[in-house]
């Protein structure tokens, strides 16, 4: 699986991608016109190394994978770590 089919597969929990996704498995959403979607999707590379004595005792690899609604302000994300089985979620519904 390449970077690109992992950020599909990770993006596609998220409701507001799921009419995009069509467009951006075909070329990559370079036609698809954001300029006034509702939604902003942003991803981060998570690298942390924590040293304990001289020893890497905490190694974060992951992405963040974050939707951000212009309309309400609500905030969904994902974390995902391709090392780890385990998938993170959270959802913040205030308005910042």
């Amino acid at each position: 699986m390449t970077r690109v089919d992992d950020d599909i597969e990770q993006w596609t929990k998220s409701p507001s991608f799921l009419h995009l996704q069509p467009q951006v498995e075909l070329d990559g959403g370079k036609t698809l016109d954001l300029s006034n979607y509702p939604n902003i999707f942003m991803v981060e590379r998570a690298i942390l190394c924590e040293r304990l004595n001289g020893l890497c005792g905490l190694t974060i690899t992951g992405f963040y994978y974050v939707c951000f609604s212009c309309s309400d302000g609500s905030i969904n994300g994902y974390y995902y770590d391709p090392n780890s089985s385990a998938m993170k979620q959270g959802r913040r519904a205030e308005t910042l």
